[in-house]
């Protein structure tokens, strides 16, 4: 059996964090098994399950604060355990610093993988660039786009799919009536949006495409689900337009998949994305997505549209409003065919992992 460490931020809510533990669920762990470093210092979501599965957590300080003790930490954990699969999660160029303590350590896989497009921090990812192939053995990313973000449009990059375990949203009319009674929205036409409240996401713009939708459709109500840095603005600015009423934060939930049952139409009008996998899940749950064009996402379901941010929002608000009526169905036989059903992409995973050794040893 292999043991693949994984280097991560955090073991939390985030995309990045969701995308590995559905691989980790899904993978051959008597041939795989995944050990994580994470920089939390706390407990966090998905610490238990980690350890039930068979996995070691390793807390080390933070990657951004204290990069030198990071470093050298994350050197001495690596020697000790004998790592020989190394498996770098990051949004940008910056995975250099952990490639680089790899290199020194003559780990024999080295795998880079791009979650992202852009980052919250530039000038690192581009500080990094010059460097990060000159440390990796192998390149993944979830979309074209965030492989030539990281690695340059000269390197080979293997696209992973950010597979979902799709059968748990598929479509369901039960649970859909029950939720939509259970909040008291039953005769609503509900937007819906499921992520951190942070800039990335453009929460903002977010809001603001969602009041001309309310002028124009008075039983339109916005659900966000999730938290983040900007939750105290996202507040004030649904007060400031008086749409409270029509609005309701949800914060972080673990029913992602029954809360995107009695929606009807899923925006997104991020500023910048690797490949999100919300949007995967959206779409596995039958919902039409109103997607910003900085979001790469496959058009699974024959129900994405990609608007330009300069776009008015008159603009997105008739495109939202386009999917009045729209009749939801089961997307298993799409989903299937997508590739992005998790019991195929685990395997070309687990296929990458097993090859990468095969080749180390000959």
């Amino acid at each position: 059996m292999i043991r693949v460490l994984q280097v991560i931020g955090s073991l939390g809510y985030a995309g990045v964090e969701n995308v590995v533990m559905n691989y980790y669920r899904h993978i051959d762990r008597e041939k795989v098994q995944f050990d994580f470093v994470t920089c939390s210092e706390k407990p966090e979501r998905y610490d238990e399950e980690i350890r039930s599965l068979g996995g070691v957590i390793y807390r080390l300080p933070s990657r951004n604060r204290h990069p030198f003790s990071y470093m050298r930490k994350l050197y001495k954990l690596i020697k000790q355990q004998h790592y020989e699969v190394v498996h770098i999660q990051q949004n940008s160029a910056s995975m250099a610093m952990d490639a680089f303590v790899c290199k020194l350590l003559k780990v024999k896989t080295i795998i880079g993988h791009s979650h992202n497009t852009s980052c919250n921090v530039l000038w690192q990812h581009y500080l990094f660039k010059p460097f990060v192939n000159l440390f990796v053995t192998h390149r993944l990313a979830c979309s074209e786009e965030a492989g030539r973000w990281v690695f340059g449009s000269k390197r080979d990059v293997t696209v992973i799919k950010n597979a979902i375990d799709a059968s748990r949203y598929y479509f369901n009319g039960q649970t859909r009536e029950n939720y939509r009674k259970q909040f008291g929205l039953q005769d609503k036409f509900l937007v819906g949006f499921v992520g951190r409240l942070e800039e990335q996401k453009n929460l903002i713009r977010c809001i603001e495409i969602f009041a001309e939708v309310l002028k124009s459709q008075s039983n339109a109500f916005l659900l966000l689900v999730g938290d983040g840095s900007m939750r105290s603005a996202v507040e004030q600015k649904i007060k400031d337009l008086g749409i409270s009423e029509s609005c309701r934060l949800l914060g972080r939930r673990d029913d992602i998949p029954d809360l995107m049952q009695m929606m009807d139409v899923f925006l997104l009008p991020s500023l910048y994305e690797g490949l999100p996998m919300v949007v995967v899940e959206a779409q596995a749950s039958g919902l039409p997505c109103v997607l910003s064009t900085a979001v790469p996402a496959p058009n699974i379901t024959g129900h994405v549209v990609h608007l330009s941010l300069d776009e008015a929002n008159d603009k997105w608000m008739s495109s939202i409003i386009s999917f009045l009526p729209f009749e939801r169905r089961n997307m298993r036989e799409e989903f299937i065919i997508s590739g992005y059903e998790i019991e195929t992409a685990a395997g070309i995973l687990e296929k990458t992992y097993l090859e990468s050794m095969e080749k180390c040893d000959e």
